[in-house]
């Protein structure tokens, strides 16, 4: 009697632990978009963090641009890896997480112009060339002398040739090409926070629950530097696999 009572009690305990087991390995899937971008890659390597931190496991199922974030607020997928603050005023099922996931900036570059560029207006004198369809861009350029580029490598090729003055572009993506695919080249940032753009972690409202213990994991990264490190890591080792130890952070 005495062995069945104490595989009882056993059972009973087992049991009551699943369950906090369970929720510590929930594994949550998250849209992003598809291409395998530098700037995807850092997102990617970014949230991984923060989930880990957080005691959830994250997969990420890359779609075509507005089929992620579509999908993600009809509940296909459990979240959008990162949208603008716009999304959650166009999605209304969707739950953005504080502070900015991913935060980057649209920099001012050139070989000849010495800068500094300090704010948009200062654009206004020079030839300014930008990433077609880039909407941020298109806007605070208007009425200016403006040039719409179909690669990031037709703009290299523009500023070398001193056909443009200068090339309003992303930093993230910037530093990674300038670094990987044009090591030695004369281009250089000539701006400092001109057009911040913060990036948000959104998820699905059925995730609710959630929504403290990751805000709580993003914030510690964030506070500690960790998350800026992470990105300067991604960029310097040429991207990210999935896998956080080769990133080989302090």
């Amino acid at each position: 009697m005495g062995n069945r009572r104490f595989i009882g009690f056993a059972l009973v305990l087992f049991a009551a632990l699943v369950p906090q087991h369970a929720a510590a390995q929930q594994k949550l899937t998250i849209s992003t978009i598809e291409g395998g971008s530098i700037f995807v890659q850092v997102g990617k390597a970014v949230m991984t963090k923060v989930y880990k931190d957080a005691g959830l496991e994250i997969l990420f199922v890359d779609l075509p641009g507005k089929r992620a974030v579509v999908n993600a607020n009809k509940g296909v997928t459990d979240g959008e890896m990162f949208r603008s603050t716009r999304a959650a005023k166009l999605y209304k099922n969707l739950i953005r997480l504080e502070p900015a996931a991913v935060t980057d900036e649209f920099a001012v570059y050139s070989v000849n112009v010495g800068g500094p560029i300090n704010s948009v207006k200062e654009l206004g004198q020079y030839s300014v060339a930008y990433r077609r369809g880039s909407t941020i861009p298109t806007k605070v350029t208007a009425g200016m002398r403006r040039f719409e580029l179909d690669s990031f490598e037709q703009g290299v090729k523009l500023l070398q040739s001193n056909r443009i003055d200068v090339m309003l572009y992303f930093k993230i993506p910037t530093t990674f090409n300038l670094q990987h695919s044009f090591p030695g080249t004369k281009i250089r940032r000539i701006s400092e926070k001109l057009i911040v753009v913060p990036l948000y972690h959104y998820l699905h409202k059925r995730n609710k629950h959630l929504v403290p213990r990751l805000e709580a994991a993003l914030r510690r990264i964030l506070d500690s530097g960790e998350r800026d490190r992470i990105v300067e890591a991604v960029v310097a080792n040429g991207g990210f696999d999935g896998d956080l130890a080769k990133l080989n952070l302090p």
